[in-house]
């Protein structure tokens, strides 16, 4: 199954100017912004498995900043199967791509070398997860997630981000299908230094 789709958007942004660069904030005043967006599926099932690939591509384009147009693309390859009667089981990677002037917008974790001008960040997702199935009613879900963000920016370090989760679901009403849900999941971020690639071309 191959399923596609296009969006077109319009919108009107009051503060474009994400930047910590100070002159691009004094500039003040809003400016409108094209937003397009593509999505492409392939779905494919057998009796006991299932297999996504999935591509996204996104691109803002500003009338009067065209310095803060930025794009963004994403792909994921998912696989889960039946690996018992059971237990049920599955992986997932996610490659990202963007190039923007300013690529985050959580405060926490500004960049202000690439906010200073157009970088590209990279980062890969990596998942796994394993669903036993307890009891009729009682069910457990494991996963892993590791994340590699790659910043083209050598002041900036580049971040790797482990995750550990576990969620126990009960089922409650089989008729309404209502579950009781209790999770925690850990988090764990490291820091590399990163590469000088001026001497590699692009």
């Amino acid at each position: 199954e191959l399923m596609s789709h296009f969006s077109l958007t319009e919108k009107y942004d009051d503060n474009p100017s994400r930047g910590s660069n100070s002159s691009e904030r004094g500039r003040g005043g809003g400016d409108w912004v094209t937003a397009l967006q593509s999505h492409l599926l392939f779905h494919y099932t057998t009796a006991l498995s299932q297999v996504d690939l999935d591509y996204q591509a996104e691109r803002e384009l500003f009338y009067g900043r065209s310095s803060l147009n930025n794009t963004a693309q994403a792909g994921t390859l998912s696989y889960a199967t039946q690996l018992a009667p059971w237990l049920r089981g599955g992986a997932s990677d996610t490659l990202r791509i963007t190039e923007d002037v300013d690529t985050d917008s959580d405060p926490r974790g500004l960049r202000f070398s690439s906010s200073r001008g157009r970088s590209r960040k990279r980062a890969n997702t990596l998942k796994l997860f394993l669903e036993p199935q307890l009891s009729g009613r009682l069910s457990l879900r494991m996963d892993y997630s590791n994340t590699f963000t790659d910043v083209d920016v050598v002041d900036e370090a580049d971040e790797i981000q482990h995750g550990l989760g576990a969620s126990l679901h009960y089922l409650t009403d089989t008729r309404r299908s209502d579950l009781l849900s209790l999770s925690y999941r850990v988090s764990i971020h490291t820091f590399e230094r990163n590469a000088d690639r001026s001497g590699i071309g692009a």
